[in-house]
């Protein structure tokens, strides 16, 4: 399998597991107290929303690399 392929549905797998995780979480604590994570009465939704989902991807990207990158460079540098 070539190696951006790989790496691309690991990030993908990663982000929504997190993505499902985030879910049941808001879901969880929206019947537990009442309350969604997301949306607040007069607060803007947008930056929120683009701040926490920007850095949820940017650790899914960290855990692919590490993952599937990682281990590619170590085995081009022993050659």
């Amino acid at each position: 399998m070539f190696f951006l392929t790989k790496f691309a549905l690991v990030t993908c797998a990663v982000y929504v597991g997190l993505a499902i995780l985030v879910d049941g979480a808001t879901s969880v604590l929206g019947r537990w107290e009442g309350w969604s994570f997301f949306w607040k009465k007069g607060a803007s939704v947008l930056p929120v929303g683009l701040v926490f989902f920007g850095a949820m991807w940017l650790f899914a990207f960290l855990i692919s690399w590490r993952i599937v990158m990682t281990p590619l460079i170590a085995r081009i540098n022993r050659i």
